[in-house]
């Protein structure tokens, strides 16, 4: 069982994936993405949407 978490929270245009790698480390990562024209959502695997 490892230590990292991920949790998604999505809108009707845009969604936010947050992440931690350990629970020891004291830092997360946020990662948005969006809805696009053609009403299918960037693909975070594929590089699309920012990470902070």
């Amino acid at each position: 069982m490892g230590n990292s978490h991920s949790k998604s929270f999505f809108g009707q245009k845009a969604g936010l994936i947050v992440q931690s790698s350990s629970k020891e480390q004291p830092y997360i990562f946020l990662q948005c993405i969006k809805k696009k024209a053609d009403e299918s959502w960037e693909k975070p695997s594929q590089g699309e949407g920012k990470k902070v």
